[in-house]
């Protein structure tokens, strides 16, 4: 399978080269060097690639516009039924929303890329700061901007800004048909429009195969926005138990409703790379099957970072990545199986070469001598 419309690799070299069919060790991916963002200052200047003239600010509750969205041109039609939700908070999560829509942008969706942020961020009237950088980059990346309104709770004596609730006022997006709920913190390595053509469901979820009790992952989900659904969502936000995120409140009201979607490919998460050789049944599906991590990575549509210890990829330290990564398997009369760990390395290598190439201008040319 090819993954060099991402990677930016010679078009010639296919992923399964990169990681070695034989499983050997790459020495290109061992060499890594995970990005670290740097401290971003309120005045720190980044050249805006044409910015937008104005950020659009509307309403929190968006008019229900399907009607009159009617075309004969069916890609049209697509972008106008279906789109992916992204949210953020903050630039880290900004530019991880970036790299989402860069990856959407470059599988072809024909969906709309939705992405939601705070809409402090709208009507700055300044265009040389990150934020304003960022924004200005999705735009270019065909993102529809979508300020919306964040939320603060009080539990006890502590005061705790829900930024995960963000991502459910996807279920008031109701100008749209269906929507893709995407995590930032993940990476899209095949198109995924074919979950807009799923049978008419609430929300299609896939289940959080690594615990051990049943229950749906909020990382990805398919839903038909409603003005009703998503009343019901605003009620159990406003009126949420003090453990309760994002996944809590799906599960509490679409636990034992919802339809499913195999996580296997729709929901890889990087630490499965990370599990002993024979502790792989909860994502195969069977014990009986056999562990392949070559091609469970190349077969994975959407894969979520999640490795504790270890931070998140934009704080991970080299040190960390290195110290946590896979080990190579003994092979008796063979090489080492070093498949995990150079499936595992690749990932955090891309991670670190797209956010450079995506999140961060290039440095400005010199004049000649």
């Amino acid at each position: 399978m090819d993954f060099t419309h991402r990677l930016d690799w010679p078009k010639s070299v296919k992923f399964a080269d990169r990681l070695g069919t034989d499983h050997s060790p790459v020495g290109a991916i061992s060499e890594l060097a995970p990005h670290k963002d740097p401290p971003s200052s309120p005045g720190e200047s980044f050249p805006p690639p044409d910015p937008p003239a104005s950020l659009p600010n509307v309403s929190i509750i968006p008019d229900d516009t399907r009607s009159g969205t009617e075309t004969s041109d069916p890609r049209k039609q697509f972008k106008a039924d279906y789109a992916f939700s992204l949210y953020v908070t903050d630039t880290h999560y900004l530019c991880n929303a970036l790299m989402i829509l860069d990856s959407l942008k470059a599988v072809d969706t024909k969906a709309t890329r939705l992405l939601l942020h705070p809409d402090s961020w709208a009507g700055q009237g300044r265009t040389n700061t990150r934020t304003e950088w960022l924004l200005a980059q999705a735009v270019s990346l065909g993102a529809e901007l979508r300020p919306i309104q964040l939320q603060h709770f009080e539990d006890g004596e502590e005061e705790t800004w829900f930024d995960s609730y963000t991502k459910l006022l996807a279920f008031n997006q109701t100008q749209f048909r269906r929507v893709v709920s995407l995590d930032t913190d993940g990476v899209v390595m095949q198109n995924l429009d074919e979950l807009f053509s799923l049978p008419a469901t609430p929300i299609a979820a896939p289940r959080a195969y690594w615990l051990d009790r049943n229950f749906l992952s909020s990382q990805i989900f398919l839903i038909e926005p409603s003005p009703g659904e998503f009343s019901r969502v605003l009620d159990r936000i406003q009126h949420h138990g003090k453990d309760d995120y994002d996944m809590e409140i799906i599960n509490h009201l679409y636990g034992s409703t919802a339809s499913i979607l195999p996580h296997r490919p729709y929901d890889l998460l990087t630490g499965e790379f990370r599990r002993r050789k024979n502790d792989h049944a909860a994502y195969l599906g069977s014990a009986d099957v056999k562990w392949n991590a070559t091609a469970e990575l190349a077969n994975a549509k959407y894969i979520h970072f999640s490795d504790w210890p270890v931070p998140k990829p934009w704080m991970a330290s080299t040190n960390e990545v290195k110290k946590n990564k896979p080990v190579c398997l003994a092979v008796e009369g063979g090489p080492p199986d070093c498949a995990d760990r150079d499936a595992w390395l690749w990932l955090y290598r891309d991670y670190s070469q797209r956010r450079k190439r995506v999140c961060y201008p290039p440095p400005p040319s010199l004049p000649p001598p």
